[in-house]
């Protein structure tokens, strides 16, 4: 999913070229990283708690950091692109 860089705000963007945001640049707004992921953004993290692999958010739009302290269910589901 991709996003404007809008510090605290989700604005949706079509991808990197987008030049469509009201602020900032069209940036990636979340990954998922695999346990045998070799990509850049992926190589060097520890899967030790993480068996089932690691989502990474960009810096802009970080939920843990968005959403107050308490209890919330947040449910992510990855579909794999064929």
């Amino acid at each position: 999913m991709y996003s404007c860089s809008i510090p605290g705000r989700l604005e949706l963007c079509d991808g990197l070229q987008d030049t469509g945001c009201s602020q900032g640049s069209c940036v990636l707004t979340w990954i998922y990283c695999a346990p045998d992921d070799t990509s850049p953004e992926c190589r060097d993290l520890d899967f030790t708690d993480a068996a089932g692999g690691i989502i990474i958010f960009a810096d802009h739009y970080d939920p843990c950091e968005l959403i107050e302290e308490g209890e919330v269910e947040i449910e992510f589901i990855y579909v794999p692109q064929d």
